[in-house]
């Protein structure tokens, strides 16, 4: 089996993550987060009490920059080089005042040019697929309307479990799928909604939802969200793991639009089917025979 690529993310989604690492750690063990917090305010005491004040400066950014190589690569060895490094450069210079507010200005300086830098790309690359989006369903004719209303869709504040960038991309693959734009919003908390239960990839949740949403013509929001609960329901009910329903669901899922079929008995079937313990891949050929449309 192949394993995919490790992903390092932005800083947002770092601090996104740490905070939803916290959290988690305190529900599952208060004891160890309370733990964890003591020792940190400890370290941060101690270097303040025997470093002079410039240099506990400089060994607490070390610290906070070496935390934030490993909440974002997962990776102790590059965090413990990043961190070694820093300490050994912070023990072999001596800290006056000229060297302190040099290394000081230099590193709010690169701060400040690598967030803008990284805004500026991240904006870019929105609004690239925001017109994509917009030319895709629309053509050369009032896309600037239509990109506009697509933006407004994303920066609707919903589940807040898509960051911009995912959410740009939602809907243009829901522009690809030809989605009426009226049923956009709720279609895309759709999506979040079943990201969040599932944690498969946004894109992959979209096709699905897309597909669902298409097959059983869906006209307002609450259907939308119903769309949503008939697929989390579904899983649940499967007692499979959310990757081999996917696998499953996009094997056989033209067996959904057959009219004599239909999303609900559809569903059905594939739960049913799962549940016996049938491997994604001969799924198809099972749900053909027991939906009785063997050969379509």
């Amino acid at each position: 089996m192949t394993t995919e690529p490790t992903k390092k993310g932005s800083l947002s989604e770092v601090f996104r993550a740490l905070r939803a690492a916290i959290n988690s750690a305190y529900r599952l063990a208060p004891a160890a987060v309370g733990c964890m917090t003591v020792v940190s305010s400890a370290v941060v005491v101690l270097v303040v009490r025997w470093s002079a004040a410039r240099q506990a400066v400089v060994l607490l950014l070390v610290l906070s920059i070496a935390l934030l190589v490993y909440f974002s690569t997962k990776s102790y060895g590059e965090a413990a080089l990043a961190l070694a490094a820093g300490l050994f450069s912070v023990y072999s210079v001596e800290w006056t005042t000229p060297h302190f507010v040099s290394f000081i200005v230099i590193w709010l300086a690169f701060t400040v040019v690598a967030f803008l830098a990284s805004s500026i790309r991240i904006a870019s690359q929105v609004e690239d697929i925001y017109r994509q989006a917009a030319l895709f369903s629309n053509g050369l004719d009032g896309w600037e309307e239509r990109e506009k209303e697509l933006r407004a869709i994303g920066a609707h504040k919903s589940h807040g479990m898509l960051n911009a960038k995912e959410k740009a991309e939602v809907l243009r693959l829901l522009s690809f799928r030809r989605i009426p734009l009226g049923l956009m919003k709720p279609v895309l908390e759709a999506v979040e909604s079943v990201s969040v239960v599932t944690k498969v990839d946004h894109l992959r949740v979209a096709g699905l939802v897309a597909d669902v949403t298409k097959a059983a013509e869906v006209a307002g929001g609450s259907s939308a969200q119903g769309v949503a609960d008939t697929v989390v329901e579904t899983i649940r009910d499967a007692a499979v793991a959310p990757s081999d329903f996917f696998l499953a669901f996009e094997t056989s899922r033209h067996l959904m639009f057959n009219p004599v079929v239909g999303v609900e008995r559809y569903f059905v079937a594939l739960r049913d089917v799962l549940e016996t313990g049938a491997r994604p891949d001969d799924v198809y050929v099972r749900l053909a025979e027991d939906l009785g449309v063997a050969g379509v």
